[in-house]
């Protein structure tokens, strides 16, 4: 994380974030929740150790790219007037699913895409990103690392709960302003954002 010219790429949702993606069938007038893990606390210690800027990044349309059987489609086998029998199956495998996920501690999802092969759903993809939140705002040093010399900001070897708390604050507030900003423009006007 302390390289000139490289960047490392984190996705704070993880295996968590898995369970709460759902396609929308067709267009949704009224709206969706968009639901996202973003409170992590573990990942902006280390930014506050590491003087390292966390870029608040969403993309519009990604959880439209594959449906997978989760326990969110009980609702919508209700919906359509499927039997009980039916309701029961998925209700039953897609927890079955999910328990073996924590076990593993992996993401372990039943999905397909077109033709119920694993090629994806083509949807609109739209990649927004907002300015960077430094962990310790209006300071900035130089650091050596691997024979380079690069600018961060200031490094906190043992952040405090209250900084890093005000760090996942700050975040989250971003991700909200980003996702509001952008989101008509994107093409879901109605949706909401859910951040956990």
């Amino acid at each position: 994380m302390q390289n000139e010219n490289k960047n490392m790429l984190i996705s704070p949702g993880g295996v968590a974030e898995i369970f709460l993606c759902h396609r929308r069938s067709g267009k949704d007038e009224g709206g969706q929740v968009q639901s996202i893990k973003a409170r992590r606390y573990g990942l902006m210690k280390l930014a506050f150790q590491t003087g390292t800027a966390v870029y608040p990044v969403y993309i519009f349309g990604a959880t439209d790219l594959f449906d997978q059987l989760m326990p969110e489609k009980k609702a919508n086998v209700e919906n359509k007037g499927h039997n009980q029998k039916l309701l029961s199956i998925v209700d039953y495998v897609s927890k079955m699913v999910e328990s073996a996920s924590r076990r593993f501690q992996g993401g372990i999802s039943i999905f397909w895409g077109q033709y119920f092969l694993p090629i994806p759903h083509n949807p609109q993809l739209s990649l927004v990103m907002a300015d960077p939140i430094y962990p310790v705002p209006g300071t900035s040093e130089l650091n050596t690392s691997g024979g380079k010399t690069i600018r961060t900001c200031k490094r906190v070897k043992d952040p405090t709960p209250e900084q890093v708390e005000e760090l996942v604050g700050r975040y989250v507030d971003s991700m909200q302003r980003l996702f509001e900003q952008y989101k008509v423009e994107a093409g879901y006007p109605n949706d909401t954002l859910q951040i956990l």
